[in-house]
């Protein structure tokens, strides 16, 4: 049987007016589950706050509550949209984690919304369900409830994808420059939007609506954040010195491989335990990426295909596992590819959820995961 394309589904009508309260409300059990597992976790030994707020969520809250330094430091490695939505929280009263938890759980609303109307474009309204449900409920799907950028860029993406879909890219173009403010390769929505819009087109640069000129506004988020820092530090590339206070520079992929390698095969067990996953996200997504560009469209594979170069174009493979929640759309292939085995849905929910209790508490613990 031949595997379904997505190229050319179109959003059908429908009835269902409870989508967008159930899409939430399952964005609040996913995230009241994600919650109580990082309590159980390390709640005896060091408190609810200590474990939801681990490794990169420290640096997200001290620049809520103390702003970016004069001096290039670690805090430019990190863009300024989620750190800047938990100071504004914080100044309603909140406290810091449980601003950055409150920005996370209603970004993850958002993302649940527009999954599902993505999904009813691409696989149906029937079906649209099963989208936020097999992302949230995923191995790393506890990120999007910790204070991380997961839950806040992916909304964002998935809000200009769905603009794009729908033909509105103004939208599509602030939501992208929203995105490329709260993460770097937010930036490549410019080639996703834009494909998208000759796609729609018909591939005719000349047919192209003015209003697509609004992809454009993409690159607005990473360049005013590189302006900020320039007047703030002197630097126009803070966000690139900041990176190598942590040891990370841009290499070929094949050289990061290699010293992710080494670090597997020569290091000591607990580095094994760090890397491997590394390796196996890494080499497994290039058969993804090729099923993406045969199957979906350009709008989604371009996006897969250089958020997952991001991540492996480095002088080693760290968090790629995490970073490669960008492959979402590969949802909808799975949807219809299990259409008339719908158990596997569940198996594959169950599995999730299981294995995004055991990474909740690891991270409760303050381990690294990925």
């Amino acid at each position: 049987m031949a595997a379904p394309s997505l190229d050319g589904a179109a959003e059908r009508p429908s009835h269902w007016g409870w989508v967008w309260p159930v899409a939430a409300h399952l964005a609040l059990v996913a995230a009241a589950l994600a919650v109580t597992l990082l309590l159980v976790g390390d709640f005896a030994a060091s408190g609810w706050q200590q474990a939801v707020s681990h490794w990169d969520s420290h640096w997200y809250l001290a620049i809520a509550q103390s702003g970016y330094p004069t001096q290039v430091g670690p805090e430019w490695a990190f863009f300024p949209l989620l750190p800047g939505l938990v100071a504004a929280v914080i100044h309603l009263g909140l406290r810091g984690v449980e601003a950055g938890l409150l920005i996370s759980l209603l970004a993850t609303a958002l993302l649940a919304y527009c999954l599902d109307r993505l999904g009813a474009i691409e696989v149906g309204p029937s079906r649209s369900l099963w989208v936020p449900w097999l992302l949230l409920m995923s191995p790393f799907g506890f990120f999007f409830f910790a204070i991380y950028t997961e839950a806040l860029f992916y909304a964002l993406v998935a809000a200009a994808f769905l603009s794009a879909r729908r033909g509105n890219f103004m939208l599509a173009g602030l939501a992208g420059a929203l995105a490329a403010a709260t993460r770097v390769n937010g930036i490549f929505l410019v080639v996703a939007l834009l494909l998208e819009a000759l796609q729609q087109a018909g591939w005719s640069w000349r047919r192209l609506p003015r209003q697509a000129l609004w992809v454009l506004a993409v690159p607005c988020g990473t360049l005013g954040f590189a302006l900020f820092s320039w007047l703030r530090t002197g630097s126009w590339l803070a966000v690139v010195k900041a990176e190598s206070d942590f040891g990370i520079h841009a290499a070929w992929p094949w050289s990061g491989f290699w010293t992710t390698w080494n670090s597997v095969n020569g290091g000591e067990n607990v580095w094994r335990a760090v890397f491997l996953p590394e390796l196996i996200a890494g080499l497994l997504g290039i058969p993804i990426l090729l099923l993406a560009a045969w199957k979906l469209r350009p709008l989604y594979s371009s996006f897969m295909i250089l958020s997952w170069l991001a991540a492996v174009s480095l002088n080693f493979w760290r968090s790629v596992p995490r970073y490669e929640f960008a492959f979402f759309p590969l949802l909808f292939l799975v949807v219809l590819a299990t259409e008339r085995a719908r158990w596997l849905r569940w198996v594959l929910l169950v599995v999730g959820a299981v294995t995004m209790a055991f990474g909740a508490s690891v991270f409760a613990r303050g381990l690294w995961l990925d």
